[in-house]
């Protein structure tokens, strides 16, 4: 019970789309590191890997351009 008081502090914070975009994405990418942690995923190749990574950087660039573009945006529509 005492990790969620803690979480119970930053709620009210995710009210706001773009930190709560941002904390999913953390959670997205803290999920998958416990995974390779924990050896469920299983580690790559150094060809496989080249490609994982290059695909992460690309379309985590994407997403990051977008979140900015949509940061943006709403600033300009709530004024």
């Amino acid at each position: 019970m005492e990790n969620l008081a803690g979480f119970a502090e930053i709620v009210p914070y995710l009210t706001h789309p773009l930190v709560l975009v941002g904390y999913v994405l953390m959670l997205f990418f803290g999920i998958h590191r416990a995974l390779i942690k924990a050896g469920i995923i299983p580690p790559l190749s150094q060809r496989a890997g080249s490609k994982v990574v290059q695909m992460l950087l690309r379309y985590g660039f994407v997403i990051a351009l977008l979140i900015i573009l949509l940061g943006f945006g709403l600033r300009f529509a709530t004024g």
